[in-house]
């Protein structure tokens, strides 16, 4: 497709999502901290480490902090452990560097990072075998778990991301994390409850700190769980996260247009839930969004080269491609064992070959009455791109407002999508 003016008209969407962000997350993680009930049981100066992962979780600097001041001002060592799996290319070094891209340093959060790809064993599962965990955070005087519950992006169970997932996928290391994710989603559905209350039983857990965020991505909750509660009070957690999560308002989409993804942004670099592709074997598609063609243009740099998940994509971009480091891609995914999730899309030169060729894709159905939807990545779906096809099916919706004008997809000289 040549002119411009020969490329569908796209008007700026604006959707309204549900909103309920912490007014004061200092005070918060105060307030929830202070609700455990065994602080005297702790010796003075005891070394408490506290999980990070490496998800791009809103204001995670900030609530580590806050966790850390915490111990700190009651006599303790707090110190962070990375508890993300075979992220970060499963060496110590890549995942220092990891959690420094999301802003986590001795500087921000005010207490030391101590990562260790040695594990201990804590336990044998039902079938014998062995339960592990970092070997940092085994032997300290304390562990306190932060982390995020949201729906998953490879299965569907009562509990999915959170805190059971960070104990046995993240503080598992390479080893566990290989071992759960041998067994596909369903291992990752059925395995996680059973090694996560064996980690439970056999470590220094203390509590829990389970962050929740609204469909603006802000932090809405932050809950205090003692240990022996988790596995009961995640999958209500869970149920609330479902309900205020962000989705595309649309249920088919002839060419959705990705601008970046990245391990940031999702564990599968998009968000399944999304975009609607699991692209799994055996497991069943979303019934919402479905989208015949999806291009993804670019690759976050927080990512490292990690394009797990690319593979869920049609076509993408040389640019892309160009950034993908192959030893930590390679990594997360054999981990994973979501193969197909890692197959390289057709590699278009430009943002606008690739977004020429979807349309041929489309023929016969004409360019001007494709359903377009072009978003900045699948975490933020507050304003997107719309073309007329889909706009004219969101006039009703009363959680969308339409921008006036309209303007053609353009590019610049070298073909970039402007």
């Amino acid at each position: 497709m040549s002119p411009q003016s020969a490329y569908p008209l796209m008007h700026e969407v604006e959707q309204k999502l549900i909103s309920r962000p912490i007014a004061d997350i200092p005070a918060k993680v105060r307030a929830e901290m202070a609700r455990w009930p065994d602080w005297s049981t702790l010796k003075p100066g005891a070394h408490i480490a506290v999980t990070a992962g490496s998800r791009g979780i809103a204001n995670i600097p900030l609530i580590l902090r806050c966790v850390c001041d915490e111990l700190t001002g009651r006599g303790f060592q707090p110190f962070i452990v990375p508890a993300m799996g075979s992220h970060g290319g499963a060496t110590v070094e890549g995942q220092r560097a990891l959690l420094e891209s999301l802003g986590i340093t001795p500087e921000t959060v005010g207490a030391p990072i101590r990562g260790s790809l040695e594990v201990d064993e804590v336990g044998r599962s039902t079938s014998g075998h062995p339960v592990v965990i970092d070997r940092l955070a085994h032997r300290a005087d304390g562990l306190i778990v932060v982390g995020r519950v949201k729906k998953h992006t490879d299965f569907r169970g009562p509990i999915e991301s959170g805190l059971m997932k960070m104990m046995v996928i993240g503080l598992g290391k390479h080893y566990q994390a290989s071992y759960i994710h041998s067994f596909g989603s369903n291992g990752l559905r059925d395995l996680i409850p059973e090694f996560g209350r064996i980690i439970l039983a056999n470590s220094p857990v203390l509590f829990g700190l389970a962050i929740l965020e609204d469909g603006y991505d802000a932090t809405s909750d932050i809950i205090m769980i003692p240990r022996q509660r988790i596995p009961e009070e995640e999958p209500k957690l869970l149920r609330r996260a479902i309900r205020q999560m962000a989705r595309l308002p649309m249920r088919d989409v002839d060419i959705l247009i990705v601008e970046r993804m990245g391990k940031d942004i999702s564990g599968a670099g998009m968000d399944t839930n999304v975009i609607g592709r699991y692209d799994i074997p055996g497991v069943a598609e979303p019934a919402s969004p479905r989208v015949r063609w999806l291009i993804v243009l670019d690759l976050t740099e927080a990512s490292h080269g990690n394009c797990t998940g690319v593979g869920l994509a049609d076509l993408t971009t040389a640019r892309l491609a160009a950034k993908i480091d192959q030893a930590s891609f390679y990594m997360n995914s054999s981990t994973s064992g979501f193969l197909r999730r890692a197959k390289l899309p057709l590699v278009c030169p430009t943002d606008q070959a690739a977004i020429d060729l979807a349309l041929r894709l489309l023929a016969p159905t004409p360019a001007e009455q494709a359903r377009i939807v072009r978003i900045k990545d699948t975490l933020h779906l507050t304003h997107f791109w719309a073309s007329s096809a889909v706009v004219d099916a969101l006039r009703d919706n009363p959680r969308i407002t339409i921008g006036a004008d309209a303007q053609r997809l353009a590019f610049a000289p070298d073909g970039t999508l402007l």
